[in-house]
């Protein structure tokens, strides 16, 4: 069985912040912004792919915008997880 992610360092487990910074990256996501204003980007990447999605542009993924719903999703998570006071 292959290592996990989690909250928590144990057993060989990667952290979860790993998890997190692989996807926003994967995403474009400007390196070195804080947690709120990573999850602002999200918030803004994905409003901007669905509405190429709305006007039927050729431009539009949506693999792309389930993947940043998921990445904001997990954003948010981990937000409340450090307590941050960061938006959920």
């Amino acid at each position: 069985m292959g290592k996990k992610y989690t909250g928590s360092s144990g057993d060989g487990d990667k952290p979860f912040s790993d998890l997190q910074a692989r996807v926003s990256a994967r995403l474009g996501m400007p390196a070195g912004i804080s947690p709120t204003d990573g999850i602002r980007w999200l918030e803004r990447a994905a409003a901007q792919e669905r509405q190429l999605g709305l006007a039927r542009s050729w431009a539009h993924d949506p693999n792309r915008l389930l993947a940043l719903r998921q990445a904001l999703a997990l954003s948010a998570a981990a937000a409340r997880q450090h307590g941050n006071g960061a938006r959920p």
